[in-house]
């Protein structure tokens, strides 16, 4: 999964932090990931990733282990990437 993000080059630096968001759904059953690294516009982006806040059978368990492991590879990835550019 690629991301594109635009880079504000005045206010991006390289001691950003990255922060992980989980807000829940509209139903409440799950639970949506988004990345936040600033207040302002552009600076937020959706993982694409859900858990199920009460898993129902062991198919939903074993995606929210699978889906957990994730989120930090993807943040480690998003630094990487600011890095390359700023």
């Amino acid at each position: 999964m690629k991301f594109e993000v635009l880079i504000d080059t005045k206010t991006s630096t390289l001691n950003m932090s990255i922060n992980i968001i989980k807000r829940p759904s509209t139903d409440s059953t799950k639970l949506c990931y988004t990345f936040k690294w600033g207040r302002g516009k552009g600076r937020r982006l959706k993982a694409g990733l859900y858990t199920h806040i009460k898993p129902k059978n062991q198919v939903e368990r074993n995606h929210n282990k699978e889906v957990l492991a994730i989120p930090d590879m993807k943040k480690s990835q998003l630094i990487l990437e600011f890095q390359a550019t700023g």
